[in-house]
C-alpha cells in the first residue's frame, strides 16, 4: 500500500500542473485576442476608418 503522504503530494502536483496548464492557455488567448484587436485596429488606419469584417474562422 501507498504511503498516504506520497498519495496526497502527488495529488498536490497534478492540480497544480492542471492549473498552470489552464492559466497558460487561458494566456495564450488572450494573447491572441488582443493581437487580433491590434491588427483590425491597424488596418482601420490604413483603411482610413473603413471597418472590415473579419471572419471568426481565421484563427
Amino acid at each position: 500500500m501507498k504511503d498516504t503522504k506520497t498519495v496526497a503530494q502527488q495529488e498536490e502536483l497534478s492540480k497544480n500542473l492542471n492549473e498552470f496548464y489552464l492559466n497558460s492557455s487561458l494566456i495564450a488567448t488572450k494573447k491572441k485576442a488582443s493581437e487580433k484587436r491590434i491588427m483590425e485596429n491597424q488596418m482601420l488606419k490604413a483603411t482610413g476608418g473603413k471597418s472590415i469584417v473579419f471572419s471568426n474562422r481565421c484563427r
